[in-house]
C-alpha cells in the first residue's frame, strides 16, 4: 500500500487501510492526513505477495518438507484465483483440506470466514490444525464419500483431491 500520507486520498490504500467512506459523502470537517468524521478504515485483504510469504512463514514452523510442497502448490494451482472466489464473510467447509494450505489462505486473506476442514490423513488434519491454529473440532479426519451432515456451509470447496479417487465412486 501507499506509506506517503502526503499523498494519500479517500479510496486509496495506506499501510494495509483503506477508506471506504461511502461514494458522494461530502467531509464535513478535515483533519489529519484528509482523514474525516465521515472515513471509515477497513483492513485491505493482504497482495498475493504478503499471502504468499505468510503461508510459507507459518508452513516453515512445520518441515522443510510441507514447505517444499506448498511452495511447488503455489506455483502450479490456481490458488490465488481461488481464494479470490470466496465471499467476505461465512462458514466454508474445505472437504479434502490436506495440509491446510487453501484453508490457511482463506483465513488469511478473509477473517470474516469460519473455515472448516476434513481429510482422510491424520497427519495432515493435524499439520492442517497446528499452521492455523485452530480451535478442537475445525479439522477433523474423515472419508470424503461420508462428509458431515451437521452444521450449515455457506460453501464447500473440493480442490485438488478428486483424481485420488477411483472415477466409480465419482
Amino acid at each position: 500500500g501507499n506509506s506517503d500520507l502526503s499523498e494519500w486520498r479517500p479510496g486509496r490504500e495506506l499501510n494495509g487501510f483503506r477508506d471506504v467512506r461511502p461514494p458522494g459523502r461530502e467531509p464535513q470537517s478535515t483533519g489529519p492526513y484528509g482523514l474525516t468524521r465521515h472515513t471509515q478504515l477497513v483492513d485491505c485483504a493482504p497482495s498475493r505477495e504478503a499471502l504468499r510469504t505468510e503461508l510459507l512463514s507459518r508452513f516453515a514452523r512445520v518441515s522443510r518438507q510441507v514447505v517444499r510442497f506448498v511452495k511447488v502448490k503455489l506455483r502450479i494451482f490456481p490458488f490465488f484465483e481461488l481464494v479470490d472466489l470466496f465471499p467476505d464473510v461465512g462458514r466454508v467447509l474445505d472437504l479434502g483440506c490436506g495440509t491446510g494450505l487453501l484453508s490457511l489462505g482463506l483465513t488469511l486473506s478473509r477473517p470474516g470466514l469460519k473455515v472448516f476442514g476434513m481429510d482422510l490423513d491424520p497427519s495432515k488434519v493435524s499439520t492442517a490444525a497446528a499452521v492455523l491454529g485452530a480451535r478442537p473440532g475445525r479439522f477433523w479426519v474423515g472419508d470424503l464419500r461420508y462428509p458431515p451432515l451437521q452444521g450449515r456451509f455457506d460453501r464447500i470447496v473440493i480442490s485438488d483431491i478428486l483424481y485420488l479417487i477411483d472415477k466409480a465412486q465419482h
